[in-house]
């Protein structure tokens, strides 16, 4: 699949965060919603998630042909108070700063050779889903928490997927966190069918599952 098919400007999801007590029994604990936006070379990737504590407003700026990030900026409102923070990106750092209650707080995070930013996950997994990159290990950035993790994806079998937004038959990926032996693994499944986009992400108890899209 060609990058001209895979992504589109413009486009949208709105997503429903639910926790599952057991099997059958859930609860709704917020929503997420996600667009991506052509920037002359670049795309620029939005995400907003809302719970019943907390809202938090993301945007950042990776290049088109790798995800390779660029900048980063977030506006989170919870109990603590607000935050916001601003990221640059360099070839082996990046430099975050964070507006918090407490002041001004400077941090340098050096980068391992693969790296990329938490916020553009989505949209990077399904570029590796669908085979646009090849990377299967690298590192992850959260650069409201200035940390770093390595994980790997494993491609699995194409399964039927029941969501809110319909059925769907799925491409399927595991992503699994080689030094965090205690943290479970994690399943994407997007729509194997246009449009290709995330349909639902199971971590734990914890589903991620799409309520709807928009594709110009």
């Amino acid at each position: 699949m060609k990058m001209n098919s895979l992504f589109a400007s413009g486009e949208t999801a709105h997503y429903q965060i639910k926790l599952f007590k057991d099997v059958r029994k859930s609860e709704t604990a917020g929503t997420l919603r996600t667009s991506l936006k052509e920037v002359a070379d670049l795309w620029e990737i939005k995400t907003d998630i809302e719970t019943e504590k907390s809202r938090e407003s993301a945007r950042v700026k990776v290049r088109k042909e790798n995800f390779a990030p660029l900048e980063y900026s977030s506006h989170t409102l919870a109990e603590g108070g607000e935050f916001d923070i601003r990221a640059t990106y360099a070839k082996h750092k990046v430099d975050i700063t964070a507006q918090t209650p407490r002041g001004i707080q400077n941090v340098t995070l050096d980068l391992p050779p693969k790296s990329f930013d938490n916020s553009s996950a989505f949209y990077l997994f399904r570029a590796v889903a669908f085979g646009l990159l090849d990377d299967k290990k690298f590192h992850l950035i959260n650069v409201n928490t200035a940390s770093k993790v390595l994980v790997t994806l494993e491609q699995l079998e194409e399964e039927p997927v029941s969501a809110a937004a319909g059925e769907f038959t799925c491409v399927a990926l595991k992503l699994i966190f080689p030094q965090l032996p205690s943290v479970p693994f994690q399943r994407f499944l997007f729509n194997k069918a246009h449009p290709p986009v995330l349909i639902k992400n199971v971590s734990g108890p914890q589903v991620i599952e799409l309520l709807e899209c928009s594709i110009p």
